[in-house]
């Protein structure tokens, strides 16, 4: 009875050791993601479903917001925090116009194609001259695909581009009304799973190609410069957080 006691403390004290936050007041931290299809949209479900914030005494408010809302209300410091940080939407041009803010950590690199017919006539970018795509125009992988396409030596005023809110990029690939759709995870699995109709156009190799780096970071977390300043120990708690689920899913 008494080894067992003792082995009974021993497995207590160990798990409480490698659960050191449950015992204290959790900080709630609103954080503001865009809607499914994003990527953004994925890791804070597995987050809040298995507790992995409150282990690190933090109690995030996963807040889902249109593209739009998250974008305007993160200009203006509605919201000091984003979940759906980029580094050219959210941090680059912010900066420029004069509104502080960090790219706290990266969540996922960048990752986007053209998705066109398989047997179709579109075999490279520069193919896409004198033809048409649909494309969600106000994102950051939108913009990053214009960034490639003219480093790949692509005349985009030759490229006719249809505007698509992001839930409509499938839909507008499936229906053949376009020559190719601009899109990225999960739009693109969800296309040409077990389906052999479509292809996508080879992109983010001219990235590695042109800086000998494997990967652009892409979307992670974002914040507000005095958010920043006034919360440097919650950013670690933070980051843990999105570590920890990030090996759960892998």
């Amino acid at each position: 009875m008494k080894s067992y006691k003792r082995n009974f403390v021993f497995l207590f004290i160990l798990t409480v050791s490698f659960y050191p936050f449950h015992s204290v007041a959790q900080v709630k931290l609103d954080l503001p993601v865009f809607p499914v299809p994003s990527l953004s949209a994925f890791t804070p479900p597995v987050i809040k479903a298995k507790g992995f914030d409150t282990m690190y005494g933090i109690d995030l408010n996963v807040q889902t917001k249109p593209a739009g809302t998250y974008r305007t209300d993160f200009a203006a410091g509605t919201s000091k925090l984003g979940g759906s940080g980029t580094l050219l939407a959210d941090v680059a041009k912010l900066n420029e116009k004069g509104v502080e803010t960090v790219f706290l950590f990266n969540v996922f690199d960048f990752w986007g194609t053209v998705v066109v017919k398989a047997d179709g006539p579109i075999k490279t970018l520069k193919h896409l001259e004198g033809r048409t795509i649909a494309a969600a125009l106000p994102t950051t992988n939108y913009a990053l695909f214009r960034y490639f396409a003219t480093r790949a030596g692509v005349d985009l005023s030759k490229v006719e581009v249809q505007s698509s809110p992001v839930p409509g990029l499938v839909p507008m690939a499936a229906s053949g009304r376009v020559d190719g759709v601009q899109m990225w995870e999960p739009a693109h699995t969800v296309i040409t799973y077990q389906n052999n109709n479509f292809r996508g156009l080879d992109i983010v190799s001219n990235w590695k190609k042109e800086t000998g780096f494997p990967a652009l970071p892409y979307l992670g977390i974002a914040a507000h410069r005095d958010w920043v300043d006034a919360n440097g120990d919650l950013i670690l708690k933070l980051y843990k957080t999105y570590k920890v689920a990030t090996n759960f899913i892998l």
